[in-house]
């Protein structure tokens, strides 16, 4: 299991952010096990889990 983290500018909305994941997940061709979002007021962030 590796966890990354990814952080993105306020620009994009939710559903950008979470199509940009779903892209990284087939990029990668791993399995995502866990999505964790948080938000403020200059970034987006998710902590990703998936399998190696």
């Amino acid at each position: 299991m590796i966890k990354t983290k990814i952080i993105t500018r306020p620009k994009y909305e939710n559903y950008e952010f979470e199509f940009d994941i779903e892209r990284f997940s087939n990029q990668l061709n791993r399995k995502i096990i866990d999505i964790q979002y948080t938000s403020n007021n200059s970034n987006y962030e998710a902590i990703i889990t998936y399998e190696v």
